[in-house]
């Protein structure tokens, strides 16, 4: 399947929305986990009983869910780097690819709020999604429904 200029166009600006936003989220995690910690060390540091004992505990837990964030987004950038470069297009439905609905715009890569590129508003699935696990197979014309919920597919590519 060859896909269009617009089409490659889109991608691409989709592929380079989501990166600057997760880039900047990863950012954003780092710089409030390296916070969390330095609290942690100072209160350790300057610890003087079982009180401040508990706020060493809640600042370490505080960098170890941080870090849990900033790895999933790391790993959301790992997986847009290589997207346009790795992936080739094809005819069945898989990742990266670009989901037109009667109901909405998918891209199918990395879960994120709503978003809009080139006038045209999207939303980031993952593979895990019910809606792209309902929508595996399908093609232009088709109706895949999910909690009820029906979507005319207009276009996959």
């Amino acid at each position: 399947m060859e896909l269009t200029k617009e089409q490659t166009e889109l991608k691409q600006a989709i592929v380079d929305h989501l990166m600057a936003e997760k880039k900047s989220a990863y950012n954003q995690a780092i710089i409030a986990q390296q916070a969390d910690m330095g609290e942690a060390e100072e209160t350790n540091q300057n610890e003087e009983g079982l009180y401040e004992h508990g706020k060493v505990d809640q600042a370490i837990n505080r960098v170890r869910a941080k870090a849990q964030v900033s790895d999933q987004l790391a790993k959301d950038i790992n997986l847009l780097e290589g997207i346009m470069d790795h992936i080739e297009p094809t005819e069945k439905l898989q990742l990266g690819d670009v989901i037109k609905t009667d109901r909405g715009n998918f891209f199918v890569a990395v879960v994120s709020d709503a978003f809009e590129v080139k006038g045209q508003k999207f939303l980031g699935i993952s593979t895990d999604s019910p809606f792209y696990q309902a929508a595996i197979g399908s093609k232009s014309g088709d109706v895949v429904s999910v909690s009820g919920n029906d979507f005319v597919i207009h276009e996959i590519f």
